[in-house]
């Protein structure tokens, strides 16, 4: 059976959710006009609600392929992590802040507070990782099942431009990230390898494992 295409849709087509889900996450924007505390929480409410949307609306369900080689899948999601890591910073390198909404580039603060600051490194960048795979990766897979050229095209232009706030370069960067992403998907058949790898990156980035960087944006 195939893992990707075949889930019983409920109640919406995959093209209406898909539309709905990026709305949604359109509208979040307004979250770069809000004081630093609300910024992040209606950012972790947008995504609560459209992983509501496509777990209950759009059929997804969270189970792994039968006889699924975890150890194969790890060795993959942490290649496409290096892959995204060396893309950020190639980013990082060349960074100038190069607007695209209006006249400036718009920003995550930084988290001063330890515990809340916990809190985003875990449960806000598992928030990030799933609803982005389930948008960007599973919708556009469901949404456009008979051409694969078209899930590439259209799901690493969207995923860029979704990144538009922080300006031109992190356009670009996000879509080249949402290639490796969807090839990964495709490759191991299951979500769970972009949503691990995501998560990797966007902590390795955030937590300043590997990166020090006064630049705060959201990959």
């Amino acid at each position: 059976m195939n893992n990707i295409t075949n889930v019983n849709l409920r109640a919406i087509s995959p093209r209406a959710l898909l539309l709905a889900s990026l709305a949604v996450l359109t509208l979040g924007w307004i979250k770069f006009a809000l004081p630093d505390t609300a910024l992040y929480a209606l950012d972790y409410l947008v995504r609560i609600v459209v992983i509501g949307m496509i777990v209950f609306s759009g059929g997804f369900r969270f189970k792994s392929p039968i006889r699924l080689n975890w150890l194969w899948l790890s060795s993959l999601a942490i290649l496409a992590t290096a892959i995204d890591l060396i893309l950020f910073r190639l980013y990082q390198f060349f960074y100038e802040p190069i607007p695209i909404l209006g006249e400036t580039t718009f920003e995550f603060p930084p988290i001063a507070d330890t515990w809340f600051y916990a809190f985003d490194l875990s449960v806000g960048l598992i928030l990030v990782a799933l609803s982005e795979e389930l948008v960007f990766r599973f919708l556009f897979v469901k949404a456009f099942p008979a051409s694969r050229v078209t899930q590439y095209a259209l799901s690493c232009i969207v995923f860029g431009l979704f990144h538009a706030p922080q300006g031109l370069l992190l356009v670009i960067t996000a879509a080249l990230s949402g290639l490796i992403a969807m090839a990964l998907y495709h490759t191991t058949r299951t979500l769970a390898a972009p949503v691990l790898s995501h998560y990797l990156v966007n902590l390795m980035i955030f937590s300043n494992v590997l990166f020090t960087t006064n630049i705060t944006l959201q990959f």
